[in-house]
């Protein structure tokens, strides 16, 4: 031990005893016997060390009883110092909270044009991220995906997922989801059967914290260029599947949404119901986009033309009755117009459904774009919101990825220019009060730069927001991770 060492030890453990003897006695911690500064009690010196202060996450430090005004700690959640001033709790790494910086983490073998963070989702304590241009063992674009842990307030990468059978030009890694135990990666360049892009979706199932490849799912009436696993959606025991490319009897490309079970007693995922739209044309893109909340499931058209207006995009909602998914409801934006692309993508949650369109334009804007937020009484959804970037510009594709958790709504933004980076990317936090949604906050990235693409995918749990940044550092891409705890 050096001296160092040892004068920190015994002051430490006299402090206490001197303090209680004389109220007003100073302390210095140091290696030179210096004595403290006049305005201190205590002061500690070291060009060397640092003062380590009590760690916790957000919850804990919000479980204080009684909190000293003063009482500072380290909150591992948000990444920051937070000091109570009395009635509450302050960040001391910016003026408030809405200016806290997310979390960016980038993954442990990560190579130029591997696009991590294409896709990404979040459910409690585990994250799920795409890297869908990965080469694996020499194969060009087979895709990966990577499974990150939230340990102490703090997200470590667990493991990296590839499909058993993997391929080139797979795209294993296109859409991820997540939930519970259960994780779903699509793979819509894959050729089962050796049927060209018909398109293939994993299941990978966790025990303790090893994630293994389950299953490997495909559609019963699958074929060539269905691109099946466009988007995936899971909860619980249902898993649903996009396949935008699906000819619908003689209808070219309509698309088409599959449904799978876990059905425990034989522990196998197997084909439960084909969702197609009540009114399809060729060309749709049914299955675009996909989400589930509970017994709902919706589905993206966005290529879909709506009241003559090419590529305005719909939505569809469906209900579960039993094993069967009924359709319920055609939903389209109020304000639509020809290539708004709304369907794009869609997140649900409770008993909301966002929708992004981010080919809207918006005051004049091209491609500005907008999110729709839709409620449901019954079976019924109707318009809540319309959700725009009150500093929206042109070409921010503003919805072009939408998540939800509760009465909070994140939309991304990857084409917003932020100072001389273009295409840097941003996303906006919302949040309900009542019938009304109300603008949080902007997120950018500290360090970004052009063509980062941040937003191009997010995901949402209750207090989390994941965050991909794909075009990252010439594409080696990167992911970011946000507390929205209050």
């Amino acid at each position: 031990m050096n001296f160092f060492q040892r004068i920190t030890s015994i002051t430490g453990s006299i402090l206490l005893s001197v303090c209680a003897q004389t109220g007003y006695t100073q302390v210095g911690i140091n290696a030179n016997g210096a004595t403290p500064h006049p305005s201190a009690m205590l002061e500690v010196s070291s060009n060397n060390k640092g003062v380590l202060l009590p760690r916790m996450t957000t919850a804990e430090r919000k479980a204080i009883a009684n909190p000293a005004e003063g009482l500072l700690v380290f909150d591992t959640d948000k990444t920051t110092l937070y000091i109570f001033e009395g009635t509450t709790w302050l960040p001391l790494a910016a003026t408030s909270p809405a200016n806290l910086p997310p979390l960016t983490r980038t993954v442990s073998d990560v190579a130029e044009q591997d696009r991590c963070g294409y896709r990404v989702a979040i459910s409690d304590d585990y994250a799920i991220i795409g890297a869908y241009t990965d080469d694996i063992d020499a194969k060009a674009n087979q895709g990966s995906a990577y499974i990150f842990k939230r340990t102490g307030g703090s997200w470590i990468q667990l493991a990296k997922l590839t499909a058993a059978d993997g391929a080139a030009h797979d795209y294993f890694g296109c859409s991820v989801a997540i939930s519970g135990d259960w994780a779903i990666v699509g793979a819509y360049g894959s050729d089962p059967g050796n049927v060209s892009a018909q398109g293939s979706a994993y299941i990978f199932h966790r025990i303790d914290d090893t994630w293994t490849q389950h299953s490997k799912i495909t559609a019963v009436d699958g074929a060539a260029n269905d691109n099946f696993g466009v988007s995936v959606s899971i909860e619980g025991d249902v898993a649903v599947i996009g396949a935008p490319n699906d000819d619908v009897g003689s209808i070219t490309d309509e698309g088409s949404a599959y449904v799978f079970g876990y059905l425990s007693s034989s522990n196998t995922w197997v084909q439960q119901d084909k969702i197609t739209s009540p009114d399809g044309a060729s060309g749709d893109a049914f299955g675009y986009s996909v989400a589930q909340w509970n017994t709902f499931i919706a589905v993206g058209a966005s290529s879909a033309d709506v009241s003559g207006q090419v590529n305005r995009g719909s939505v569809y909602a469906y209900e579960r009755m039993g094993f069967d998914w009924i359709f319920r409801e055609k939903i389209i934006a109020s304000d639509g117009a020809s290539a708004d692309g709304f369907g794009s993508s869609i997140a649900m949650s409770t008993d909301y459904i966002v929708v992004g369109a981010s080919g809207h334009d918006t005051g004049g804007k091209s491609n500005q774009g907008s999110a729709y937020v839709y409620a449901r009484s019954g079976a019924t959804w109707t318009q809540r919101a319309i959700l725009t970037a009150a500093d929206g510009e042109a070409n921010d594709y503003f919805g072009y990825y939408v998540a939800t958790a509760g009465n909070y709504a994140v939309v991304g933004s990857f084409g917003d220019d932020i100072g001389l980076f273009t295409d840097q990317g941003s996303c906006y936090l919302f949040k309900a009060a009542g019938p009304i949604w109300n603008p949080v906050r902007k997120i950018e990235l500290v360090n970004a730069q052009t063509n980062d693409y941040t937003g191009f995918s997010v995901g949402m749990s209750s207090s989390w927001i994941i965050i991909g940044s794909p075009g990252d550092t010439f594409g080696y891409g990167r992911i970011s991770f946000l507390n929205i705890e209050e």
